[in-house]
């Protein structure tokens, strides 16, 4: 959405593109490959890679999905679904002192 933010006419062009795909859903319905980012399709890429990630990115996952539920501060960094399938990349000592949170049933759609 950062395009909507720098638009020098203020046209918002993710609110236009999200407005065009809407319209075409009314239309059309969803596109197959659409089901395959959708967090609610209950077989979609982000079950099947979590699904293969080792043991200790799948605990990281499951610590993040319960901080959503019982939140340990007031302070806390999001792990977007794009991070969910790549947690490697938050386990580092620069995270240590911030809980992180994250959830499938949180992702906004951006991939699609």
């Amino acid at each position: 959405m950062a395009c909507n933010s720098i638009c020098p006419t203020d046209a918002n062009p993710h609110t236009l593109i999200l407005n065009r795909w809407h319209e075409r859903y009314l239309e059309r319905g969803l596109p197959a490959r659409a089901k395959l980012v959708l967090p609610y399709q209950k077989r979609n890429l982000y079950t099947t890679a979590i699904k293969a990630l080792p043991r200790d990115e799948k605990n990281l996952v499951a610590q993040w999905e319960r901080n959503v539920q019982e939140p340990p501060s007031d302070t806390m960094i999001y792990a977007g679904c794009n991070v969910l399938l790549q947690p490697f990349l938050m386990d580092s000592p620069l995270f240590r002192e911030m809980p992180i949170f994250g959830s499938m049933n949180l992702c906004c759609g951006e991939p699609f």
